[in-house]
């Protein structure tokens, strides 16, 4: 996808003000009389019609927000403040559950079920814990339940990804990534319907800011419509909880969410209004690495969105716009835990996206599941030494507890392989198995090879060598290939082979025989019990004619 791109000259902010509100009760504290990100009105976007005047100073304004800054406020989206905030509520009382309970929504990498069509889980849908996140080498401090766009059971893409031709073959299938279904929590039947109805002004809402977006770049009006009418958006919902300052120090956990970009289309930050100097944007200041505190505010009675652009339309803009590197900071105690929504509005599963010049086109959906395996499987190639411990725990949930019940099972089996006198009998194979070993190898090297040396003209096979020039180190002596050595040993492999082969058709022979006397005494005990029963069923017979006659008699 290529885009042409104008340049914009800057235009100055306007001067408004805006309040910031503590709980769900409204505030007159003034947070900024100039916002630290830009806002912008997409109120004007919410038709398709490019016939249609659309104001040049908001479109000349999301220009030089998407060039310079990467991240801006956003109004007129369309979203109630009663839907935003029951979002962050039912957020709240999922992660209040019972520990116990929210494991029972662990995320996994993969499905588990051979049945395409009602596979449950996948992408890393579902629960994690703190810590099983990792940013930049360390365990993010939060815990996350993330949800997916559900594919469905007629979906088209369902049938097309299971016979798709992947042009990374390195990556897992479609089918065992992206055609799940999300784990949504019955204990809070609320939950699904919060987000469902969520979801679906949010979408509204994202593409509302790329039909901006679009005529930001000189494009028309419903360029991008074609690649997000399909989305496969992706929502986390986040919490960090508070730290203190002996825990911030922490070489093992680094941020509630380490510096990173996003990688989709947009993200919208829908958090806790109470949260302050949480969102950390990084400013264009190339020469040291500085922040702005991209905190929650309201405007005209309308909670403001937190925006920023993601890694594809840096891609396709070439850079133009920017994909700002962003982190979250853990608040600190006493204040309360911290709730996030982030919304990420994505492409399409099979939009084709070019990443460089250099790499060739390839869908969505394997640059989503290439991403997400950097997050939660964790390439240990990727880091240091001194952080591989702490990465062998961050793994996905699904690798965890994938490993817990190996082990679990490992334990219980040793235990009884142990308890019943497995030990000893191995112990007995193993020093048996090697004395036989030392047996075959002498049998081998003096045994066979020194007449069959002989028989060959005096051939001493252990002595047998090929030299050759060693011609990247001239004053090194000649490398030596001892293949006399090689023989023997596979000489001494063939004798073992076969002699294990003989001990083993032998007893199968024994089992063959104690078998078949096993077979022959059932038999026979089958016919002596056949003709007892006849001679009971005779008896039998004989006295029921004799009870019938008494009873006529009387």
């Amino acid at each position: 996808m290529h885009i042409k791109i104008n340049n914009y000259r800057k235009k100055k902010t306007l001067h408004r003000r805006y309040r910031h509100v503590s709980g769900l009760a409204q505030s007159e504290l003034v947070l900024h009389n100039n916002p630290v990100l830009p806002l912008i009105d997409f109120s004007a976007f919410v038709s398709k019609d490019e016939t249609n005047h659309y104001p040049h100073a908001i479109i000349e304004k999301l220009a030089n927000a998407c060039e310079h800054v990467g991240f801006f406020y956003a109004i007129g989206h369309g979203i109630s403040n009663e839907l935003l905030l029951r979002t962050l509520s039912v957020t709240r009382q999922l992660f209040d559950l019972d520990l116990k309970i929210k494991n029972q929504y662990a995320s996994r990498l993969f499905v588990n079920s051979s049945n395409i069509n009602y596979q449950s889980g996948g992408l890393s849908r579902g629960y994690q814990s703190i810590g099983e996140n990792v940013t930049n080498s360390r365990r993010d401090r939060h815990e996350g339940f993330d949800l997916y766009r559900e594919l469905d059971s007629n979906h088209p893409l369902r049938l097309q990804f299971n016979e798709k031709n992947l042009t990374n073959k390195t990556l897992p299938d479609y089918r065992e990534m992206a055609i799940g279904w999300n784990l949504w929590p019955k204990e809070l039947p609320l939950f699904k319907e919060t987000i469902t109805e969520y979801t679906t002004a949010m979408l509204q809402a994202g593409a509302r800011v790329m039909r901006a977006i679009a005529l930001s770049l000189n494009l028309p009006l419903n360029y991008f419509e074609s690649t997000f009418n399909d989305s496969f958006w992706v929502i986390r919902c986040i919490r960090y909880p508070p730290v203190s300052q002996n825990e911030i120090q922490s070489p093992e956990y680094g941020e509630g969410c380490g510096e990173h970009s996003d990688y989709g289309w947009l993200t919208f930050v829908n958090q806790d209004l109470d949260s302050h100097n949480c969102l950390h944007v990084r400013t264009n200041d190339r020469s040291k690495a500085t922040y702005i505190s991209a905190d929650p505010i309201v405007v005209e009675e309308q909670i403001a969105l937190t925006c920023n652009i993601g890694d594809i339309i840096a891609f396709i803009t070439k850079n133009k716009y920017r994909s700002t590197r962003h982190c979250v900071v853990s608040p600190v105690k006493p204040a309360r835990s911290r709730i996030s929504t982030p919304f990420f509005f994505e492409p399409n599963l099979d939009v084709k996206l070019r990443i460089n010049e250099t790499s060739p086109e390839c869908y969505y959906g394997e640059y989503l599941i290439n991403k997400i395996f950097d997050n939660y499987i964790c390439y240990k190639h990727k880091y240091d030494k001194q952080n591989l411990a702490h990465l062998d725990e961050s793994v996905s949930r699904i690798e965890m507890a994938h490993a817990k019940r190996c082990c679990f099972n490992f334990c219980k089996d040793f235990k009884e392989f142990a308890t019943r006198g497995s030990v000893l009998d191995l112990a007995i194979g193993i020093v048996i198995g090697t004395a036989f070993t030392n047996v075959v190898q002498s049998l081998v090297d003096d045994i066979i090879t020194p007449p069959l040396g002989l028989l060959l003209g005096g051939v001493d096979f252990a002595n047998l060598t090929i030299k050759m020039k060693n011609f990247v180190y001239t004053s090194q002596p000649p490398v030596v290939v001892r293949y006399g050595k090689f023989i023997q040993s596979c000489l001494a492999l063939l004798i073992i082979a076969m002699a294990l082969f003989c001990i083993i058709k032998a007893i199968n022979h024994l089992y063959k025989i104690a078998a078949k006397k096993k077979e022959k005494k059932e038999t026979d005990g089958n016919i002596q019990v056949t003709e007892e029963v006849k001679v009971l069923r005779e008896i039998r017979d004989l006295l029921a004619g004799k009870s019938s006659v008494a009873f006529t008699h009387i």
